[in-house]
Parts: C-alpha cells; sequence; structure tokens
C-alpha cells in the first residue's frame, strides 16, 4: 500500500485535484511510439505493492523484449530490485522534493512512464510535466488525477490489487494471465535452520498504519507456543527496528523444549526468500511477506483487519487469508486511511481462528483465496504502439 505523510495527504486532496481539474482542458495526446525503447514506472514506497506489479513488468517485458525498465523508487521499497527481474534499472528518488524528481526523470529520455500510485496527484504531476510523450497512470475514484495522464486504467477497492494493475499492464496490450514474476533462485542464508519444521512468523507491519494492522503481542505469544510444543521451530522475520518487539514475544515464547529463531535485522531480502522457499509455512499481517509468500508459492495464512483480503490478500491456491469480523474492518483502499476504532479491529481475530487456518496448510489443505494465476504468457510485439484502449 502507497505510504504518505498526513500533510502530504492533505496538500494531494485539497491543492493537488484543483489543478488537475485545471489542467484537464490541456489533456496529454496519446501519441504513438514504434517500439518504445525507456520505460519508467513511479513507486515511491511499499515493497508489497512492487512485488503485486512483477506481473506488469513480466508483461510490459514480454510485450517489448528489447525495451529498458526503469523504476523510480523511494528509499523505503528499493530493496525489492534485489528480488524483481534483474534487467530493471532502480532510481531513488525522493518524491517529497518534486522539483528534483521531475528533473531528474527528464534526464532520463523515457519514451513512457507509468505511475503505480492510485491516489497521489504528486506523482500524477510529475508525470504530467516530465516531458515523458506517453503517460499512464489511475482513475481514482472522487479524484481528477486522470486528466495528467494520456492513457488511464479504472482503479477499484473492489477488487485484488493485482486486478488494477493488470488493468495498467492492458495497456500495453492483451494480458492473457497475470502472475507475479520474481527472481528464479535466491542466496542460502548463513544461519542453519531447520526447515522442515520450520514456522515464519512475521509479526510487525510497517508505514503509517503499523499500529492499526499489527496483532496483539499477546496472541503471537499463544500462537507460537502452540506450535513450538506441537514439535515445530518458529521464527520471526522483519527488519532491524523490529527486533525489541520481537525480543519480548520470544522472551514469552522461549522454554525448555521450545525453540525460536530471531531473524528480524539478519537477512536481506533474497535471503528472507530463499527462507521462505524452504520453510513449511509463513503467518504474517498484511504487509510484504503476504506478497512474496503467494508469489514464491509457499504455503502462507494472512492475517487482515484494517485492510480485506480480498484487495490484499495472498492469491496462491495454498494460501489463507483470516479477515477481522470487526464492524469496522475493511476500512483502508490506498494504504492512508484512518479509522476511530482502528486499534479494536486486529484484536478481533483470535487465536484459534489463525492456529486452524495454519494446520490445515501444514496438513495439506488449500486455501480460500480468489483463483490461481499460471505463468506469464508472452504477447507478440507491436509494430506501433500507442497505449492501447
Amino acid at each position: 500500500m502507497s505510504r504518505s505523510t498526513g500533510l502530504q495527504r492533505i496538500l494531494d486532496r485539497y491543492v493537488g485535484d484543483p489543478v488537475a481539474l485545471a489542467l484537464a482542458l490541456r489533456r496529454p495526446a496519446v501519441r504513438s511510439i514504434a517500439d518504445p525503447g525507456r520505460i519508467g514506472f513511479i513507486q515511491p514506497s511499499a515493497i508489497g505493492d512492487l512485488i503485486v506489479a512483477s506481473g506488469l513488468f513480466a508483461h510490459v517485458q514480454a510485450t517489448f523484449p528489447r525495451a529498458e525498465l526503469h523504476l523510480l523508487h523511494g528509499a523505503s521499497n528499493g530493496a525489492a530490485l534485489e528480488v524483481l527481474d534483474p534487467g530493471i534499472v532502480g532510481h531513488t528518488l525522493d518524491f517529497t522534493k518534486p522539483v528534483a524528481a521531475l528533473k531528474y526523470i527528464r534526464s532520463l529520455g523515457l519514451d513512457v512512464i507509468v505511475d503505480l500510485v492510485p491516489w497521489s496527484t504528486l506523482t500524477a504531476m510529475v508525470c504530467r510535466f516530465s516531458r515523458v510523450p506517453l503517460t499512464f497512470g489511475f482513475a481514482a475514484p472522487g479524484r481528477f488525477r486522470h486528466f495528467l495522464f494520456a492513457r488511464v486504467a479504472q482503479y477499484s477497492g473492489d477488487v485484488h490489487q493485482s486486478e488494477n494493475f493488470r488493468a495498467l499492464a492492458s495497456l500495453f496490450g492483451p494480458v492473457n494471465r497475470y502472475a507475479y514474476e520474481l527472481r528464479k533462485s535466491f542466496p542460502k542464508p548463513e544461519v542453519r535452520l531447520p526447515y522442515d519444521r520450520l514456522i515464519v512468523c512475521h509479526i510487525r507491519p510497517g508505514g503509517s498504519q503499523a499500529r492499526a494492522k499489527a496483532w496483539p503481542a499477546d496472541r503471537w505469544v499463544e500462537l507460537a507456543g502452540r506450535f513450538c510444543d506441537a514439535g515445530y521451530v518458529v521464527a520471526f522475520s522483519g527488519s532491524r527496528a523490529d527486533r525489541p518487539a520481537i525480543e519480548i514475544v520470544m522472551a514469552e515464547v522461549e522454554r525448555p523444549g521450545r525453540q525460536c529463531f530471531m531473524l528480524a535485522g539478519n537477512l536481506t531480502l533474497p535471503e528472507f526468500c530463499y527462507v521462505l522457499q524452504h520453510a513449511r509455512l509463513a503467518i504474517t499481517i498484511d504487509t510484504s511477506p503476504v506478497h512474496l509468500a503467494s508469489a514464491l508459492g509457499v504455503p502462507v495464512v494472512g492475517l487482515h483487519g484494517p485492510s480485506r483480503s480480498r484487495q490484499w490478500g495472498a492469491i496462491s491456491p495454498n494460501s489463507r487469508s483470516i479477515d477481522a469480523a470487526h464492524p469496522a474492518a475493511g476500512y483502508i483502499q490506498f494504504g492512508f486511511e484512518s479509522h476511530p476504532r482502528a486499534r479494536e479491529v486486529m484484536r478481533s481475530i483470535s487465536v484459534d481462528e489463525v492456529h486452524e487456518a495454519a494446520s490445515s496448510l501444514l496438513a495439506g489443505g488449500t486455501g480460500q483465496t480468489g483463483a490461481f494465476v499460471g505463468p506469464r504468457a508472452g504477447s507478440a510485439r507491436q509494430q506501433t504502439f500507442a497505449g492501447g484502449c
């Protein structure tokens, strides 16, 4: 999900929208481009969004195999490049300084630029004034950002995010099947883990919604304890900043006969992917490991409260998504929304629910999410590209 500060959101709504509306009379023209050489994608934050968008990158690469793909990312999500296709060129930009970002983008000589952010008028304006011949982006309900692009895909909060990115991908040509695409292999970490008994737990979300998306620590203690008592080993993943919170949980879980591992801050993202690939199961709140596990085909249980799994959940067949039953659940669509009862939502998910779903996957049960997307299908090269319909 896209992240931003409160001030940025206020400026975006009350300054950006009127400016976008004023520019409607001079909407960018659709131009034909024969065999685009350089295609850029803007995604300032969120590793998980880039994992879901990997199917879009794969489709563009298949449609225009000679094109260079350039990812214009922020400081917080650049690590995704280590697991995405190695042919994608990364550029770290600070989009809170739009003038400098715009100047840099103009220097790249792009033929097409695509805004992956569904709501921000700021990133849409960067596209509008980038001097790139062809611009793509989302048309979001109730916003005017669509006037800033030559071609748009309709964004919906009622479908999975992969379907929204599929709509963007279709602007480059027909999409037969939309599939996440990561690298084929990952480096094995130095830490020795009992993979045949390993359950990975990712307990700390990131971004401005971290508190709202977190499942209570005492629930993690009970859940991890149950699996340790059943003979499994629990490894806790996350960033170095997550270690203090994880250490508290581990201190409550560990006792004679139980074994836990601290992975937070000890692995690169590719190494973490290796661990996921070889573990028995992953259990995670709604953050990037949900999408990584889904992309890798790893059995995963995703916990959703402020968000809904129909939009942000795992989509592989061996996954389970648990949606909170709280009446305030599902208030997030774009990633920045708030609710006065936000802290109550995740508490409505019980340990029994999660344990049952996880046990089913460990026993070989299948998930209850949407249909699995198969391997990508290449499409024929187009002689002249004008952005689709």
